[in-house]
């Protein structure tokens, strides 16, 4: 599957990560063929490898984060929403994961998860009401 750009998921995946790629070697590397098998079961893989990985809660989210980007960039909701919540898991409180649900909710065409989202962040963020608001 390719974006507006031309770049695959892979591709994008690859590009996110390559700014730490001894650690996430494996990661790439599984998330490479996700375009071309069956993508609920190439997501949880993907998902399996970063929960065992040795590195810290606040990296795991951010890779998390990273990939829910990519699959939102690409139209795949559902996998954006999957990531995103498998990093609240860790981190129920965190604003960026809760701002990027939030979005994808949004563009999930989910009000109400959306605005729920919105409203467990610490602090509000106008641009993100002002989107909701919108809807």
């Amino acid at each position: 599957v390719a974006g507006a750009s031309g770049a695959s998921v892979a591709d994008q995946l690859r590009a996110l990560l390559e700014d730490h790629p001894e650690e996430n070697a494996q990661v790439v590397a599984a998330a490479a063929p996700a375009a071309e098998q069956d993508e609920t079961a190439e997501t949880t893989r993907i998902l399996q490898e970063i929960r065992q990985r040795e590195i810290s809660l606040r990296e795991k989210i951010k890779i998390l984060n990273d990939f829910a980007g990519s699959f939102y960039y690409q139209d795949d909701f559902s996998a954006a929403q999957e990531f995103l919540q498998e990093a609240l898991h860790l981190d129920a409180q965190d604003s960026d994961t809760l701002r990027n649900l939030a979005y994808v909710y949004a563009a999930m065409g989910n009000k109400d998860m959306a605005l729920d989202c919105a409203g467990r962040m610490e602090v509000a963020d106008f641009s993100l009401v002002t989107h909701l608001k919108n809807m």
